[in-house]
């Protein structure tokens, strides 16, 4: 730099005269760049140097396999002791070493080779004076100095008559890429091998022994690199700044550095704050300049005045800018060590040396010069160093004062005093990362030294002093540091990246997740920041999206509150359809309030900022309406398909939808009042959800077995065909007889419901019912009518809600006390009720004497009622034909003596009787008269026929008596005792003659008693030694007459049993006991054709898939 200023200087300046000197460097270059400046060489007072070569490759007989080159300079030693012995006498030996750990482990060598008269005498930088001057102290015998290069220019070494030349030095180059001064071991130039070897040749002959061969020398450059080509140049442009000495690529260098290297002191100085982003100094910079230390001292100078810590910074920077002055012997380092431990801070190594100036500057104050220097040696302190540090320090502060940097009054703090040291070192912060190893900027790893306060434990971050590499990269000194503080001074160095922009709830406005970096290293790893300022455009879609749509604004505004009711009831719309953001569509209210807002409403406060201004002319404002938020779909269709209110028996019901798979709830529920609830079938239920007709079809016919399922396959499809153009007429049958009959007239696939599984169907395509009673609440509720139906038959809070229901709406047409027609009409239904529709079945109910008008809930209990009150209507118009009937009938049982069965004994019997005679007589099974003219019509043409008929009934007793006397008899015997054969004989029998069975069974079926009990004779008779054949065919009956037995006991716990023909159910039963006949007694013939496909059929046909 100073060449390259002179040779602009010179041209202005003719009376200046410029003499350059030295024995290493490149004359001819030197020469050309003075424009062909006068070589004047001048020769020393030398003797001849003879050189030797002795590679170490070329060592034989080696005993240091492990250390080819301390073994090679035993080997020159030996050969100088073979010289000496042709010479006059011993001489000096100079050995030049890379390190000083190989001039430790050389020394233990030559010691232990135990040479005659030989001192051992190291030399190098850190060595501490009083050892240095030994190798100038008189001596006797030989000396062998073992030197870094150190004594190849610095200094010169008497008497020297021997060198050995390992070739190698430890050259400082700092690295560009990693910013880091590396100290590597190179091979020496030319020049410097000359320079060693003329050491030798000051005083005599001398003899020049390299431990490398000729070729390896004359492939050397022959030159070192100059120092502004090894060294990082922002001190080099600060002054050429600062002195306005041009731009630096035109500046006359005589070796000018690479642009990376111009570049990389740039990036330095705009680091440190002495250049903006154009390149030019900044006031910081000028103030820099003018302090003459290393730009990144000169900057924590600056930093520390105006962190009012400038009296620490100015220690620190003083010790770092010269030789550490703590010794450490190698072969007192343990001593060494502890001394200086007494000054240790636990967490910086720069209040370290802190502490060890302020008890050094107490011992100076209390010691004189000679105790102060023995102060010094007693703990490993080198006084020169010490004094130079005072001197270098007291240099420092004056120019501080100079240029107005104040010093403080107080202590400084560490975290200022640290932060200070941090402007300077922004490129030497480290996170540790494992173990003991440190990562740093650029992902650069590097350790602290062992002799650091803080390697015993190390922080989570430091601050380098300075990082050097030898064979790994070290921290010479170190302080812990938070890394929020690295931040505070590094803003125009961090980059920041942020991730995750939201809503936030707590603070009411969109906030980010922040990641802050240092030259890649990472600061603030994910840290919680407002997101306004950084991308306004998406805090305002997230603003919109977040806080509005999904509203997680928290404010009391009118707009806000009716806004939420809107979408509440659509969003119950939605649930219909299984289906969210249908109606309250997402991006159709972000759309509304994107029109409306401005820009800049990011968040809460600005929001309320705005709108408390707004809504005074606009009261209406940030309003939404039903047309905002609907799309092109109609609100009536989807009302049509998925009602609110659907109507069942003329009664609108509240319909409720839920979207909450799994949960009980999960689909449609209506609301039932408890009286209308036994008035239900599942065909009502079938349709009440239009909406939901096709996707249950298509999960009912899911359930077939796989060889029916695939002939309707595409299911949807069929589906489609099935019920898309389906009469009205036809949805007054159930879903699962409509699809079963499309099948085989589409298809022609026969199918029957039972082979439908209806459980299977996923639980929202089944109406659930909830029972509720007039005050709204629930009673009972399930998604199965015909369990629920039952468990609510024996509910006293429903039949209580009946009767109340029934006071409540009485009808003109209950009347009591007739003893003849007094109706002009007997209606099969009625409604009742105003606020609750109900379907109510008139029916004549006998009360002996007379008879009433009563109107129940049930049809077939209506029917039942009306029989026998038809009965009793008829008989109080035929009072005497009625009284000798029933005087005949208990004169017939006295008749029958003994043989009279228990079912055919009483009073109540006899009335049985009479009734079944009556029932026949005036076709009363099949239907009624419902008017008066009818009625009279039906008497005029009947009741002549009572006694006949008796006749008949009488006739058929007495048989079945016969017969079942002889069959009582046959069944006791032990034979049958205990078997199947008995068993299910004596279960027909009580079947067939259970109590009330002439109330029950129609006068065509009790013909054939006496031909079903013969046929049981036939069956006992056979049975004998055929009782495996006998329980099949038992069997085989069984399966028809448990489900007949189960659909009865329906009918029987339920009011409205689902049946769907009860005359062909009536068919089903004496269809059974005609098989049994064509399976036990064929000869008997049946009255009826009767198989197990037939009754199969029937079963089609009652029952559909119930049973």
């Amino acid at each position: 730099f100073i060449l390259g200023y002179l040779k602009q200087l010179l041209p202005k300046r003719p009376d200046l005269k410029l003499i350059i000197t030295s024995a290493t460097i490149d004359v001819e270059k030197f020469a050309d760049h003075f424009d062909g400046a006068p070589i004047v060489s001048v020769s020393g007072r030398t003797y001849p140097v003879e050189i030797q070569y002795a590679p170490l490759a070329e060592q034989k007989d080696s005993v240091f396999d492990d250390d080819a080159q301390t073994e090679a300079v035993l080997s020159a030693l030996k050969e100088i002791e073979q010289l000496d012995r042709e010479r006059s006498g011993p001489g000096d030996v100079l050995i030049f070493f890379s390190s000083e750990k190989e001039i430790r482990e050389t020394a233990l060598a030559i010691r232990k080779q135990r040479f005659k008269d030989v001192e051992v005498l190291p030399l190098y930088a850190r060595l501490r004076q009083a050892d240095q001057v030994k190798i100038f102290q008189p001596h006797r015998g030989r000396r062998i100095i073992l030197a870094t290069n150190i004594a190849e220019t610095s200094l010169t070494v008497p008497g020297i008559r021997y060198v050995v030349d390992t070739g190698l030095a430890r050259i400082s180059r700092y690295s560009v890429q990693n910013k880091i001064q590396r100290l590597p071991i190179e091979p020496v130039s030319q020049a410097s091998a000359r320079q060693r070897a003329g050491r030798c040749g000051r005083v005599a002959e001398g003899v020049c022994i390299r431990l490398y061969s000729e070729q390896d020398f004359n492939a050397r450059p022959e030159f070192t690199d100059p120092e502004i080509k090894r060294t990082n140049l922002a001190a080099v442009i600060l002054q050429m700044l600062f002195l306005k000495l041009g731009d630096i690529a035109a500046f006359p260098f005589v070796d000018p550095p690479e642009n990376k290297a111009v570049n990389d002191g740039y990036k330095l100085l705009f680091e440190l704050g002495a250049i903006d982003e154009r390149q030019q100094l900044t006031d910081i910079g000028r103030t820099m300049a003018r302090l003459p230390v290393e730009p990144r001292f000169a900057r924590m100078l600056i930093a520390a005045a105006k962190s009012d810590c400038l009296n620490e910074i100015a220690i620190i920077v003083s010790a770092l800018s010269i030789q550490d002055p703590r010794d450490t012997p190698a072969d007192k380092r343990q001593a060494a060590r502890e001394k200086h431990a007494v000054f240790d801070h636990p967490d910086s190594d720069f209040l370290s040396l802190f502490k060890l100036w302020n008890d050094f500057e107490v011992k100076r104050q209390e010691l004189s010069h000679s105790q102060l220097r023995k102060h010094c040696s007693r703990n490993f302190l080198s006084y020169t160093r010490m004094r130079e540090w005072r001197e270098t320090h007291r240099q420092l502060l004056s120019l501080c004062h100079q240029l107005r940097l104040t010093t403080n009054k107080s202590e400084g703090n560490y975290r200022d005093i640290h932060t200070a040291l941090l402007v300077g070192s922004l490129n030497q912060i480290g996170s540790r990362s494992e173990g003991a190893e440190f990562l740093g900027s650029r992902n650069r790893k590097f350790r602290l030294l062992p002799v650091s306060s803080l390697a015993a434990k190390p922080p989570r971050w430091i601050v380098s002093g300075t990082l050097f590499e030898t064979t790994q990269a070290y921290s010479s000194a170190a302080a812990k540091i938070e890394p929020e503080w690295i931040e505070g001074v590094a803003g125009h160095l961090v980059r920041r990246a942020w991730s995750e922009p939201h809503w936030s709830k707590k603070r009411q406005r969109v906030m980010a997740y922040e990641k802050v970096t240092l030259y890649g290293l990472v600061i603030i790893e994910r840290r919680q920041v407002p997101y306004g300022d950084i991308d306004p455009t998406v805090c305002r879609e997230l603003f919109i999206r977040q806080a509005l749509v999904d509203q997680q604004l928290q404010v009391d505004l009118p707009f806000f509150k009716h806004n939420a009711r809107l979408r509440k009831t659509l969003e119950k719309q939605e649930e219909k359809l299984r289906k969210q953001a249908v109606f309250s569509d997402e991006r159709r209210i972000e759309d509304f309030y994107e029109a409306r807002l401005p820009d800049w409403i990011i968040d809460r406060a600005s929001l309320l900022r705005w709108y408390g201004k707004e809504v005074r002319r606009e009261p209406d404002l940030l309003k939404m309406h039903l047309e905002d938020l609907l799309p092109s779909e109609s609100s009536d269709a989807l009302q049509r398909e998925f009602p609110d209110r659907t109507t069942l028996h003329n009664n609108p019901l509240d319909v409720k939808y839920q979207f909450k798979p799994g949960a009980d709830a999960d689909g449609a529920t209506i609301d039932v009042p408890a009286p209308l609830i036994q008035q239900l079938s599942r065909k009502d239920l079938d349709w009440a959800i239009p909406g939901q007709v096709r996707e249950r079809s298509i999960q009912l016919l899911k359930t077939l077995p796989k060889a029916l399922r695939k002939q309707l396959i595409p299911l949807p499809d069929f589906v489609d065909r099935a019920i898309g153009d389906l009469d009205p007429a036809l949805q007054e049958e159930d879903l699962l007889t409509i699809l079963c009959e499309q099948a085989r007239r589409i298809k022609g696939v026969q199918i029957s419901p039972e082979q439908i599984t209806v459980a299977e169907i996923p639980e929202f395509l089944k109406v659930k019912i909830k029972v509720i009673d007039k005050s709204g609440k629930v009673l009972d509720s399930d998604s199965d009518l015909e369990e629920l139906q039952q468990r609510l038959v024996k509910d006293e809070r429903v039949s209580s809600a009946i009767r109340k229901e029934s006071q409540a709406s009485r009808h003109p047409l209950e009347v009591s006390g007739m003893t003849d027609w007094a109706l002009d009409q007997l209606p099969e239904q009625v409604e009742v009720g105003e606020q609750l529709k109900l379907q109510r079945y008139p029916a004549l109910v006998d009360e002996t004497d007379s008879v009433a008008v009563h109107l129940l809930a049930d049809p077939l209990l209506a029917a039942s009622q009306t029989r026998r009150g038809m009965v009793r209507l008829f008989r109080l118009r035929t009072r005497q034909q009625s009284t000798d009937l029933l005087k005949q009938f208990v004169a017939q049982q006295r008749a029958w003596g003994l043989k009279l069965p228990p079912f055919l004994a009483g009073k109540d019997v006899a009335e049985a009787f009479v009734f079944a005679v009556y029932c026949e007589n005036f076709q009363l099974r099949d239907s009624f008269p419902r008017e008066r003219d009818a009625f009279e019509q039906r008497l005029l043409d009947n009741k002549a026929g009572l006694f006949e008929l008796a006749a008949q009934l009488t006739a058929v007793l007495d048989k079945l008596i016969a017969r079942h006397f002889d069959l009582v008899r046959q069944l006791k015997l032990p034979v049958y005792k205990g078997s199947h054969v008995g068993t299910d004989v004596g279960s027909q029998l009580d079947e067939l003659l259970a109590e009330g069975f002439l109330y029950c069974v129609p006068f065509q079926w009790l013909r054939e008693y006496p031909r079903y009990l013969q046929a049981i004779e036939y069956r006992l008779e056979r049975a004998q030694g055929q009782l495996e054949r006998d329980s099949q065919l038992s069997a085989e009956i069984q399966q028809h007459w448990q489900r007949l037995q189960r659909l009865e006991r329906t009918e029987c716990e339920t009011l409205n049993a689902f049946v769907e023909d009860r005359d062909t159910l009536s068919q089903i039963r004496w269809m059974i006991e005609e098989f049994r006949v064509s399976l036990f007694a064929q000869q008997l013939r049946t009255r009826i054709p009767a198989s197990a496909k037939r009754l199969a059929r029937l079963w089609e046909i009652a029952v559909g898939g119930a049973g």
